[in-house]
């Protein structure tokens, strides 16, 4: 797999809301499990969903490149919700593959801050 980590743009109050959410989420799911769908409830559309349930500030429309989670940085970046750091998404998402990043890192204790290196503005 590739990972890619993107810097966002965005409130540190709105990540913390929509994180909480998230706890009350997976919580909600020990008792009152769900199905996984790929296309409607999966990891990126429940980003959008609580999004809206919590009235994140900014919130990006409903698009199919949300459906089609793939395009999601894409996305994110037509709607300037990345750092650019004045990159073309190419470019950015470039720099966002952290892949070689995590392999050098291994099982280092600061392997949270080398993966991120380079990716910040």
């Amino acid at each position: 797999e590739d990972v890619y980590l993107y810097p966002l743009r965005g409130s540190a109050e709105n990540a913390r809301r929509l994180f909480l959410e998230y706890l009350h989420q997976i919580n909600t799911l020990a008792t009152t499990p769900e199905f996984y769908n790929t296309l409607t409830t999966n990891c990126t559309t429940n980003i959008w969903m609580n999004a809206e349930v919590n009235r994140v500030a900014g919130r990006v429309p409903l698009s199919w490149k949300i459906l089609a989670s793939g395009y999601v940085p894409e996305y994110l970046y037509e709607q300037g919700r990345l750092e650019t750091m004045g990159l073309s998404f190419p470019e950015l998402q470039q720099r966002a593959h952290v892949n070689a990043r995590a392999q050098a890192a291994d099982k280092a204790a600061d392997f949270s801050r080398r993966i991120r290196a380079g990716t910040e503005h």
